[in-house]
């Protein structure tokens, strides 16, 4: 699985989160949609939907691009992707500021217009918050798959007693960081770090990375064993 393929499959999913948690709103809030009750906002169902949708589809692409290496066990694989998800997963597909925000726009809009505009700024909240909602299947999907080659990569070092490598392969078009343009071929061991704009990173979309090295950040690793 590519970074594209990853970035689709995670995108239906988040797509599915944003959804249900406008349902929900529309089921608590507006039960009586004359009389919205702003107390029972669902806050703390946004990162509810984000573990039930986004969380087992991330790590379904970490998984398949896992296996599809040929390197793992299913203990290892499982394994792995425990790991994935707990360490490096959550980080970057939470949106915190969507509860928060969504709940300012449709009380805005409520005040200003009553229940009618309220619903109807609720309806078009999904359109409103498309950039963020693809930000997190870009980055929910690229470090699926990076981050399987990487724990492919690792695995198949065995301990340091196979020399592996890991290649940082970036997109040669005009939207390509020049941080990452820079580092474009470079070949690092599996246990060392690429130099990326002056950040050490384990491999693109590393998660414990800057902001502005790993947001939407398509690059890849490509893997191998050397000998000698």
């Amino acid at each position: 699985m590519d970074v594209d393929e990853g970035e689709a499959a995670v995108r239906l999913a988040v797509q599915s989160a944003f959804d249900e948690f406008v349902a929900r709103i529309r089921a608590t809030v507006f039960a009586d949609p004359e009389h919205p009750d702003w107390l029972v906002w669902p806050t703390d169902a946004w990162p509810e939907l984000v573990a039930e949708f986004v969380t087992p589809e991330a790590r379904r692409v970490f998984e398949e691009t896992l296996i599809s290496a040929g390197v793992v066990s299913p203990a290892l694989v499982a394994g792995a992707a425990g790991t994935f998800v707990g360490q490096d997963l959550v980080p970057v597909v939470t949106a915190t500021t969507i509860p928060a925000q969504t709940q300012a726009w449709v009380y805005a809009a409520f005040v200003a217009g009553g229940s009618v505009a309220a619903l109807g700024l609720l309806s078009a909240s999904a359109a409103l918050w498309q950039p963020m909602l693809g930000v997190m299947a870009v980055n929910g999907g690229a470090v699926a798959v990076n981050a399987a080659w990487f724990a492919a990569a690792v695995v198949l070092a065995d301990g340091g007693r196979r020399r592996v490598v890991k290649t940082w392969i970036a997109r040669e078009d005009e939207k390509t960081r020049l941080t990452h343009a820079a580092v474009d071929n470079t070949t690092v061991l599996v246990d060392d770090v690429f130099n990326v704009g002056g950040f050490p990173l384990r491999y693109p979309h590393d998660p414990f990375g800057p902001v502005q090295e790993v947001v939407n950040c398509r690059c890849r690793i490509r893997v191998g064993e050397q000998n000698g």
